[in-house]
C-alpha cells in the first residue's frame, strides 16, 4: 500500500528542497568564514597602521617601521 502511495515528482520535490537547505547552510558557513577572515585582516592591518604612527610620533624611522609593521615604505609616508 505504501509503494502505492509514493509519488516520484513528490519526492524530487522533497529531495530539491533538503539539497537546498544545504546548499544554504554550506553557504552561510563559507560566508561566515570569509567574514571571519577579512575582520581579521582588517583587525590586523589597522593595528598596524596605529603601531606605525606610535614609533613614527616617537621618532622612529620609516625603515625601523617597516621592519617592525611590514608596512610597505609608501604605506608609511603616507600615514
Amino acid at each position: 500500500m505504501l509503494l502505492e502511495e509514493w509519488n516520484l515528482e513528490d519526492a524530487k520535490k522533497v529531495w530539491w528542497e533538503e539539497a537546498r537547505e544545504d546548499g544554504l547552510e554550506v553557504g552561510r558557513q563559507e560566508g561566515r568564514e570569509v567574514g571571519r577572515q577579512e575582520a581579521w585582516e582588517e583587525c590586523s592591518t589597522h593595528k598596524d597602521n596605529e603601531t606605525a604612527k606610535k614609533l613614527l610620533a616617537k621618532g622612529s624611522t620609516p625603515e625601523f617601521v617597516h621592519e617592525i609593521t611590514g608596512l610597505s615604505l609608501d604605506e608609511i609616508a603616507k600615514l
